[in-house]
């Protein structure tokens, strides 16, 4: 290797001469020219470019800036623009130019990308973004390069509990939840109809709901501004029939109807009244606290111990045979005149 140290401005030609000799003789030679430049002058890039915002953008969510900066203003500048990557320019983000020019008196510029949402799973893909600037010393061009990646967006998706069941009598609570997947964090919660606090689950007293059936729901927002919503949640706000054990029918105003606590609490309630012998003395499948000791057709009944069972009725249940037993309740009445 031979190094070269010029001492004066100007074009060179260097040559190099290999000779070969064989027992003193001359029997090859090789000569090689080079040609280079000397220049007086050191040139630092008058332009730079750097990045604005976050390096990881989302499709269809976020967005960021390439910012071109120079020192000297005192005179319009174009500049040529080198987009490459993996992602495409125009198809995966917004259009980008070729060129920017940059008034006099401008000292930056910014140039905004905005990845498009297109549903398409690509992964992760990259944006490089190169200004070229002629250097005038070596009569060549340097670049000056900055970089960012996009990522797909993945849809929300979202799942809830089961309905429930509790009741305001006894002060009970509450539970709903639901689980968020995808989309990107933060997420928002917002229940409805009764507004709870900003959680994936929340828990409330039974004395807030009205009786009998609340549909309830969620909508989440997250952090790029799309939203999904659960379907209606039926919570169910069902206390226990409380039956009476007699009735009396001397028109007093007390204890002259057979009046059952808490059927407001279910769609609908059945009441059948049985005699000693067990034959069916009166029946309805939507009673409404208004049976006084009348048999099916009207007549009063005699005094004595009847059986009831009142049996509520519900969308809630698939009933079982547990559960029946839990919410049918039978015994015994006293009818007095």
């Amino acid at each position: 290797m031979m190094d070269i140290t010029p001492g004066l401005v100007g074009t060179y030609v260097a040559g190099v001469c290999v000779e070969e000799y064989r027992n003193g003789v001359l029997i090859n030679s090789k000569t090689r020219t080079f040609g280079y430049r000397v220049v007086t002058c050191e040139v630092e890039l008058p332009i730079e470019v750097s990045l604005l915002g976050a390096g990881v953008l989302i499709e269809g969510c976020s967005s960021a800036g390439f910012i071109i900066e120079r020192t000297d203003a005192d005179s319009s500048l174009t500049v040529q623009v080198l987009v490459s990557g993996t992602a495409t320019n125009g198809v995966d983000y917004n259009a980008l130019g070729s060129s920017i020019t940059i008034p006099i008196g401008v000292f930056s510029d910014t140039i905004s990308i905005i990845p498009f949402g297109d549903g398409i799973t690509e992964g992760n893909e990259t944006v490089t973004f190169s200004i070229i600037v002629e250097n005038p010393c070596e009569n060549s061009f340097d670049t000056t390069t900055a970089y960012l990646t996009i990522q797909d967006y993945i849809p929300l998706t979202i799942s809830w509990g089961d309905s429930t069941n509790i009741c305001d009598e006894i002060d009970e609570y509450g539970s709903l939840w639901c689980n968020v997947q995808g989309g990107i964090e933060p997420y928002n919660y917002t229940w409805s109809p009764t507004p709870y606090l900003n959680n994936d689950s929340i828990s409330f007293p039974a004395t807030d709901l009205p009786p009998n059936l609340t549909y309830m729901s969620v909508n989440v927002i997250d952090g790029c501004g799309q939203n999904i919503s659960s379907g209606l949640i039926p919570v169910y706000n069902q206390c226990p029939c409380k039956v009476p054990n007699v009735i009396t029918m001397n028109g007093d105003g007390v204890n002259d109807e057979f009046i059952i606590r808490n059927i407001e609490d279910y769609d609908r309630v059945r009441l059948q009244i049985f005699n000693r012998w067990g034959n069916l003395v009166f029946e309805t499948e939507d009673y409404q606290n208004d049976w006084k000791g009348y048999d099916k057709s009207g007549r009063a009944l005699e005094g004595g111990v009847y059986t009831y069972v009142v049996t509520p009725e519900s969308d809630k249940y698939e009933y079982d045979d547990q559960e029946k037993t839990r919410y049918t309740a039978h015994g015994f009445v006293h009818i007095i005149k």
